[in-house]
């Protein structure tokens, strides 16, 4: 019995083997250069209502007051370039809403942030198509809420745009 359990043991069922290869492209890593910054311009607030300053994001006209307010002096919108690996897909983040405000604390609400791209409609659904050199173009809008006797100074803030690849 010991020398059937002994052949037994000896005969192995043979490996099969196979080498497979690994690999990793390197890309661009994405790079944002503010070209100009978000302005909404000079504006005389109304005694009694809320104003509106609207920044298109496409187009080259400068910003648009609402009926309750003047606007002495018009805005632009924001301009990013964007770089990156050649004719890869971005996905863009705007903040939603920031706050500007004075030497004194006192604030005004930004929000209803819209973007395009360069040579692209006013549409946006966030995705930026990077060209054959690795660019594209970005145009950021939005909507500053000026509160009826809204002190007199200098507002500012700052908005963090987000980009990644898709």
């Amino acid at each position: 019995m010991f020398t059937q359990i002994a052949s037994l043991n000896s005969a192995k069922a043979e490996a099969s083997n196979i080498d497979a290869n690994a690999g990793a492209d390197i890309i661009f890593p994405l790079q944002i250069i503010k070209q100009q910054d978000l302005d909404f311009g000079v504006q005389a607030p109304n005694r009694t209502k809320i104003g509106r300053v609207q920044v298109k994001n496409h187009n080259d006209k400068n910003s648009q007051c609402g009926s309750e307010l003047v606007c002495l002096k018009g805005g632009n919108r924001a301009v990013f370039l964007i770089s990156g690996e050649p004719y890869t897909s971005v996905l863009i983040e705007d903040p939603g809403h920031i706050y500007i405000q004075d030497t004194h604390g006192d604030q005004m609400l930004v929000d209803a942030f819209t973007a395009s791209q360069s040579g692209g409609s006013n549409t946006w659904n966030g995705q930026l198509d990077l060209d054959e050199n690795g660019e594209g173009q970005v145009f950021i809008g939005a909507d500053l809420h000026v509160n009826p006797e809204q002190c007199v100074d200098n507002y500012t803030g700052t908005f963090t745009i987000t980009a990644e690849y898709e």
